[in-house]
């Protein structure tokens, strides 16, 4: 798949809305990654790993787990860091 320098720019503010994001909610892993190099299905992504093992997890990290993964903020934070 070759993306056009358009699709690159586009999926780059994307992937940044995302990243500012996961660094913005509270108790969440740090970012680790973030692409815009296909893979799959995917144009690119953010990458968080926790600082070390975990064998479980606290209330408010499980909240930012899904906060994360499914609000109705997370795609919209890509659409605003569009405009920012």
């Amino acid at each position: 798949m070759v993306m056009t320098e358009q699709e690159k720019m586009l999926t780059a503010y994307h992937e940044g809305g995302h990243a500012i994001l996961a660094l913005n909610v509270a108790a969440t892993d740090p970012v680790h990654k973030a692409t815009i190099i296909p893979r799959g299905r995917a144009l690119g992504m953010v990458m968080q790993l926790p600082e070390r093992n975990k064998l479980s997890m606290s209330y408010e990290q499980m909240t930012s787990r899904i906060s994360r993964k499914r609000p109705k903020l997370l795609p919209r934070s890509a659409r605003i860091s569009k405009r920012i």
